[in-house]
């Protein structure tokens, strides 16, 4: 089992449903990597999660199982998302809500559109190496590895009590009359 499907969805669904400035940031980012794509990439945990690829084309939703396309008679909201940085580093998340009946398209909405600036990213960064750089400070403390050698010693000891503990003998349901 994976832990996300892929779901390649028309330009013209997420045009419709984000303002002009979304829309342009979204665009500009696919332009960037992907060249003149008309689809766009979204990541979901509302499908199989098996690392499969879906796609809405001619408004109906199919599935590529081994290169082959299935048409897919899903009934359910499908929750899409993903994360696309702009030209200033900014990152946009985006997550859109898709409604399919019997595996066609009925529609699409954003539910939810944040930024977190490249100041408050570059803030973040700084803020996590500064943690690792303090717990690998604590790690290497004598004290610490003290601690953590008696705490190995303890480990041990109680998987020996466990072993010694446990009831070895199992049930047999065979019939042997």
């Amino acid at each position: 089992m994976g832990m996300f499907d892929t779901v390649l969805i028309p330009e013209d669904f997420i045009k419709s449903c984000v303002n002009d400035d979304q829309f342009k940031i979204i665009n500009n980012f696919y332009k960037k990597y992907f060249g003149d794509k008309k689809m766009i990439s979204m990541q979901t945990k509302d499908l199989d999660c098996c690392l499969l690829t879906f796609e809405i084309r001619n408004n109906q939703l199919f599935k590529y199982d081994n290169k082959k396309r299935i048409f897919d008679s899903v009934t359910q909201d499908i929750n899409v998302y993903d994360s696309f940085r702009d030209d200033d580093g900014n990152t946009h998340s985006f997550e859109f809500m898709i409604k399919m009946i019997r595996g066609k398209f009925q529609s699409i909405q954003l539910n939810q559109h944040t930024t977190v600036s490249k100041r408050e990213i570059q803030f973040r960064k700084r803020s996590f190496n500064k943690h690792i750089k303090e717990r690998d400070k604590h790690n290497k403390s004598i004290k610490y590895k003290f601690y953590n050698f008696i705490r190995k010693i303890c480990l041990k000891i109680v998987k020996h009590c466990d072993k010694k503990c446990s009831f070895k003998k199992s049930i047999s349901f065979d019939d042997k009359s």
